[in-house]
Parts: structure tokens; sequence; C-alpha cells
């Protein structure tokens, strides 16, 4: 009884599942079609996945016999259409490797729209000519093609929905985030302040040092009128006594302007204490005198004639220079 049921069993299990006990069939990813068979295609990518705008490098290397010749004369990225993918930049080269020769296809593509969610870079066709076919016949030979076949790859995103494309992004402002906005409004109120202090305690001293200035330019003024002063005892018959005459007064005058704009007075042409003269507040008249007597009693003490030039005109250089502190 046993083995009769058994046996209805195996029976019953061989009529209503017929695939069972029959071996599987081996489940194979779809490959691309194949080009010719003297014709070895091998593709890569720099990555596995991309998101939206990311930059892929795409390569494809194609082995061919030497006699094949492919037409790239039109191929540029503005001609190759790869969409939903952009192709960014597009360069190749073709290069004999031991009997053969390879050439690769260096692709830069980008895709900012995904509609498929499992994308892939499209095939594209290419068109050769072999140099054999064209020598053993007198007609025209047609070019033939040699599909280059489609490189999936995978896509990340982190949007949700059916929508891939990019979207317009905007960030929610949570309140409490604009607490640091009175902080940052009262430092620059108070550095307003600062600022506003600082400006006029700049200007307050400068003035008060203008009105210092005014006040030790007049008591060195005097100090200068002393000196010129004592002049009057050098005699003159004597040419030493001269060029000692106006190499003296060319001094005071030059100390002056030392003293007054804070320059290495000594040091300074006839141009030079003009302009510091000038730039300490100085009349523009007075400076133009000042400046010519020191110009004359430099031309007394270094020139061939100085003592016929200065002997004559001493006393009036002399009263000259003494106006000028009065």
């Amino acid at each position: 009884m046993t083995k009769q049921l058994i046996s209805f069993l195996c029976v019953y299990a061989a009529l209503t599942c017929p695939a069972w006990g029959q071996p599987r069939k081996r489940q194979e990813a779809a490959t691309p079609p194949a080009g010719p068979a003297d014709m070895q295609i091998e593709a890569e990518l720099d990555r596995t996945a991309f998101w939206v705008g990311d930059p892929v490098e795409y390569r494809v290397r194609i082995a061919h016999p030497r006699d094949v010749q492919f037409v790239l004369d039109n191929l540029n990225k503005e001609s190759l259409r790869l969409e939903p993918f952009r192709v960014l930049d597009l360069s190749f080269s073709d290069q004999p490797v031991g009997e053969r020769s390879v050439l690769t296809l260096s692709l830069r593509v980008a895709s900012f729209e995904i509609a498929n969610p499992e994308p892939s870079i499209p095939a594209f066709n290419l068109y050769y000519f072999r140099k054999s076919a064209r020598l053993g016949s007198s007609t025209e030979v047609p070019a033939e093609l040699l599909t280059i076949p489609p490189a999936p790859i995978g896509f990340r995103s982190t949007l949700v929905g059916e929508g891939r494309a990019i979207r317009d992004w905007f960030r929610v402002l949570d309140i409490r985030q604009l607490a640091w906005l009175p902080t940052l409004l009262g430092n620059v109120f108070l550095a307003a302040v600062f600022l506003w202090v600082g400006v006029w305690t700049f200007r307050w001293v400068r003035a008060r040092r203008i009105r210092e200035a005014v006040v030790d330019r007049r008591v060195v003024g005097q100090k200068i009128l002393q000196s010129l002063s004592s002049l009057s005892a050098i005699p003159l018959e004597d040419p030493g006594r001269v060029e000692e005459f106006y190499g003296r007064i060319a001094e005071l005058l030059r100390r002056y302007t030392s003293e007054v704009s804070q320059r290495d007075g000594p040091a300074l042409t006839p141009a030079q204490l003009e302009e510091a003269l000038a730039s300490s507040g100085e009349d523009s008249t007075r400076v133009g005198k000042l400046r010519d007597l020191v110009q004359f009693c430099d031309e007394v003490r270094y020139s061939g004639q100085g003592y016929e030039r200065g002997q004559p005109r001493a006393e009036e250089i002399l009263r000259e220079a003494k106006s000028l502190f009065r």
C-alpha cells in the first residue's frame, strides 16, 4: 500500500511540474553584437556609476588589421550624438602595435538629465575601408560599418520620485539661525562709533600739531635771524672769507628747512629744499626767495668766479636772508 502511494505521488508530480527534473538553463547577460572576426573591441569607463552632470571618461580600443583605414575626418564632439549624454571632449589615435593597429577613442561625456534609471552610453557607428579591397577592384569600394556596442553605467541620485533632472535648490532657513543678526548689527554700530572717534581724534591732534609747528617755526626763525646778524662781522676782502660767508648763509637756510620740514636739510638741493618747505605749509613766495638764495650761495661757493660774483652782492644777499625771518 505504501509503495503504491509513493508511486502515485511521483507520477502526479511529473505531470503537474513538467520542468521538474530537467536541467536548468544558465542565465547570461546580453552580449553586444560582435564586429568583424579580425577586429576586437574593448571599452572601459573610469567609474561604474555617476551623478547628474558628473563627467565620465569613456575609452574604446579597436584592434584591427593594418589594411583597415577608419574614416575619422568628421568625427568630433559636435557630430557624435550619444543622447542623453553630451560629449564634452573627444580625441583619437591609431597606432601600430605588433602586426596589427589599435585605434583608441577617448571620450569625456556627461549627462544632465536622466530619464532611464539604468542608463547606458549609447552605441555608435564607425566607418572604415579595407586597403586590400581597393587594390583588387577598379570600382569604388563602399565603406563598411563597425558598431561600437553600448556601455552600461549606473546612476546615483539622492532625489525621490520620478524626476531625475537637476532641480532648483532652496534651503529652508530656521528663524533661530538668525539669532546672530542683532549681535552683528551691534558690532557694526560700535565699529562705526570707534571709527568716528578715531577720525575726530586724528584731526584734533593734527590741528594741534599744526598750531605748535607755527609757533615753533617762529622760534626757529628768530634763532636763524640772530645767527645771520652775526655774519656782518666777517671781512669780505679775502676770497676765502667770501666763500665762508656764503657757506654760512646756505647752512642756516638749510637748517631752518630741516627743522621745519623734519627732513635732512644739509643734504637737500635747492629744488628738494623748495619741495620740503612747500609740503610743510610755507608760503610759496617765501619758499621761492629762500630757494633762490640757497642756489646763489651754492653758485658762489662752487663756481670758478665765485669771489667776483659774491663779493659785490654780499650785503644785499644778507639783507634778503634776514628779511625772510622778520
